[in-house]
């Protein structure tokens, strides 16, 4: 791993031309890789440049921003595995190396959705996974045309959690959206969101420079979860980079949802914007003392999402065992080896 940081390597050294290696050589750019060399970078600067040259910055786990909140919050090394023409960089695999679960994973670790390998061309995908290291797990991986190839180098599997998002696009108006659930899901989630409103339930609005409202989000959570085994806030690392998402929104807008009544707070939610994207990214829920919170902050969030004029709501990946209700879903995929 030093040597590989400190010096370029022939793929040639790394791949030599052997009957274990064949595949390599029958992909069609067998012509190739004579000529293709390959560095694994650690400088942060250096590994910027390399996000910024591939990322299609469609999304908000394409934002060197976003990821890097969560550098910031887990101080993980990175290690970009970069293939190399002469000079021209064909292909970058963004890895981290999380030595408390003492494996290499995507750069930003778990929490990142959806993500894609930097590549010029979908073959060079299987040369950057012969010279990943291990143990690796990569999950969340995007779906591609040649994504079973995969399995020639690892083990490729569905990722356990679903993603889940909703296409607003054509939805102008919370009743048309609702004329498109199940009676039942329709009446619960409508129910419950008139009766905390009749409460006196009321939205309070603000953007990142209101992050105390983040600690207060968190503190929540823990008191309502006190003893139980969650995969949400599991340590201090997540708590810091979901303050480092917040204060870094410039490129992205973080606002914080607070719904109040008779002093208390009900429920506090995180939401980012990005592009045409509405992501109902964290929050946390008062139910002892408003029951039926979640589905008051699910409705508003998408009723905001629709009045604001977004094409989709991103609500992420884990179902919670509500999500399924009122989202589309899809398989995203994960590889260990």
């Amino acid at each position: 791993m030093n040597q590989m940081q400190t010096r370029t390597i022939p793929l040639l050294e790394v791949i030599p031309e052997t009957v274990e290696n064949k595949h390599f050589y029958t992909n069609g750019l067998s012509k190739l890789i004579p000529h293709l060399t390959l560095k694994v970078h650690s400088d942060l600067e250096k590994c910027y440049v390399l996000w910024d040259k591939f990322s299609p910055k469609q999304t908000l786990f394409d934002l060197w921003d976003f990821r890097y909140s969560f550098y910031e919050g887990y101080k993980c090394t990175p290690f970009f595995y970069t293939l190399y023409e002469g000079k021209k960089v064909l292909g970058v695999l963004p890895l981290w190396y999380d030595e408390y679960e003492n494996k290499y994973q995507w750069f930003g670790g778990w929490y990142h959705e959806e993500n894609r390998f930097f590549v010029e061309d979908e073959k060079l995908i299987e040369f950057l996974l012969a010279v990943s290291p291990a143990p690796l797990k990569l999950n969340s991986i995007k779906q591609f045309e040649k994504i079973k190839k995969l399995e020639m180098f690892g083990a490729l599997g569905k990722d356990s959690d679903l993603k889940y998002f909703k296409n607003i696009e054509n939805v102008s108006s919370m009743d048309g959206f609702l004329k498109r659930l199940k009676k039942k899901r329709r009446y619960h989630i409508k129910t419950d969101y008139k009766r905390l409103v009749k409460q006196g339930v009321r939205i309070e609005k603000s953007g990142n420079e209101d992050s105390h409202l983040l600690e207060l989000m968190i503190s929540m959570n823990k008191q309502r979860f006190d003893g139980v085994v969650r995969d949400i806030y599991p340590n201090e690392r997540d708590q810091n980079s979901f303050t480092r998402v917040v204060r870094n929104a410039e490129i992205y807008d973080v606002s914080f949802l607070q719904a109040k009544a008779r002093n208390k707070i009900a429920a506090i939610d995180i939401v980012i914007s990005y592009k045409d994207v509405y992501y109902q990214f964290a929050g946390a829920n008062d139910v002892e003392n408003f029951n039926g919170s979640g589905h008051y902050m699910a409705y508003y969030e998408i009723e905001d999402a629709i009045n604001q004029g977004f094409k989709f709501i991103d609500c992420f990946q884990e179902d919670h065992s509500w999500k399924h209700r009122y989202f589309d879903s899809r398989e995203v995929f994960e590889f260990e080896k």
